[in-house]
């Protein structure tokens, strides 16, 4: 196993070994809108036809605080990554009552996280 940490933005596959499987921490709900899209193009540059990637999003109101980290839905991810990739659900947590420094942010309703398995389609 190796684990890799750096800049995806400047990442070249050259330089990588096959990539069987992605964990993406936090990067896509680090990121802005605007940037989901450069990343998902990114991510889909670098990988091998069997690579499987698992996801940790947020799901919360995002009118009610900033990010980061952003609310990244369901439905974004098929967008961004459906044509490549069967997307499936994991795991969802509430973590509104113990990430209270969201609520000190203004989050006031729900605070889910969901962890999703993309497979190659």
């Amino acid at each position: 196993m190796e684990l890799w940490q750096g800049d995806v933005f400047k990442l070249q596959k050259r330089w990588l070994p096959a990539i069987d499987a992605i964990y993406d921490k936090a990067a896509l709900i680090a990121l802005p809108p605007e940037m989901r899209k450069v990343y998902a193009i990114t991510l889909k540059s670098l990988l091998q036809p069997h690579t499987q990637i698992f996801i940790n999003c947020f799901e919360y109101n995002q009118n009610e605080m900033p990010g980061p980290p952003f609310a990244v839905f369901r439905d974004e991810l098929e967008s961004l990554l459906g044509d490549q990739f069967n997307i499936k659900l994991l795991h969802t947590q509430s973590l509104f009552d113990e990430l209270i420094k969201f609520q000190r942010r203004g989050l006031h309703s729900y605070l889910k996280e969901k962890i999703y398995r993309l497979s190659p389609k």
